[in-house]
């Protein structure tokens, strides 16, 4: 009888079963990707993200668009090949692109992303809440060592004030697992450990190593260096060590020291 029931159970269970569920709403965006000019032969992609150009409801129109941008700025190479590069790395990016290396007559400069769509598509402009895209040695940056502005979309809203909302949540939520002096290199300094090289080293957004130290100190903690020494502090260090005794005010007041190195940002873009 056990034996029968075994059979008779083992045919008749079922462990799967399909149910109907509403299908997310998507929105594509196209960036134009952002390059580091390593040296006079080629240039290489950011890993990720770029800078937000439209915004469509159909997958299809988007990458209409992006096809058109490209062979655009293809043919603009053709015509002005003295600054064009000789070839194009994507060694890092994230997606269909990783690890593609490609010449300059067949590179990719704009991309399609798809983005979670908090409402259906009803209205002629979207609010994109985006992060800052992040590299080997932080944020990533220009030439001249100032952020070069691209990121990563992550949610579009039809209303700004909702889109405000959930970067305020992303924000609060990244104070605590993220080391902000990990992100914010100085101009010319690439180590981790020491944020800053010189003495007239300075963020991209113009703060020296001693205006650090001072509003450090306004908020009544300890710096990892004096303002009257010279070496450099460990600021690294001394974040992982100090984030877990911080107060949510403190949070805030830290991260608002790195103005211009907004970690989660709201984007205003046109939808096509």
């Amino acid at each position: 009888f056990v034996d029968h029931l075994a059979k008779c159970t083992a045919k008749k269970v079922r462990f799967y079963d399909v149910v109907d569920e509403p299908a997310e709403a998507k929105v594509y965006v196209v960036v134009e990707i952002q390059f580091t000019c390593n040296d006079e032969t080629y240039a290489e992609a950011d890993p990720e993200g770029g800078i937000v150009q439209i915004a469509y409801a159909n997958n299809h129109k988007a990458e209409w668009h992006c096809r058109r941008r490209n062979a655009e700025q293809r043919a603009e190479n053709t015509e002005n090949t003295e600054n064009i590069y000789e070839y194009f790395d994507y060694v890092d990016r994230i997606g269909l692109l990783n690890g593609e290396q490609l010449s300059s007559d067949e590179a990719i400069y704009f991309e399609v992303l798809e983005v979670p769509l908090e409402l259906g598509v009803k209205s002629e402009s979207l609010y994109l809440v985006t992060r800052a895209c992040i590299g080997d040695a932080g944020y990533t940056i220009d030439q001249m060592g100032a952020n070069n502005g691209s990121r990563v979309p992550l949610k579009a809203f039809e209303n700004r004030a909702d889109a405000e909302s959930y970067r305020v949540e992303l924000e609060r939520r990244a104070w605590r697992t993220v080391n902000p002096f990990r992100l914010a290199c100085a101009q010319s300094n690439w180590a981790f450990s020491s944020l800053f090289d010189a003495q007239d080293d300075r963020l991209s957004n113009g703060l020296s190593e001693v205006q650090i130290v001072l509003a450090v100190q306004k908020l009544q903690m300890n710096a990892p260096r004096s303002v009257d020494r010279y070496d450099n502090g460990d600021w690294v260090g001394w974040w992982d060590a100090t984030a877990p005794l911080l107060s949510d005010e403190q949070f805030a007041e830290i991260w608002g020291i790195f103005s211009g190195f907004r970690l989660f940002e709201v984007v205003e873009v046109v939808v096509g």
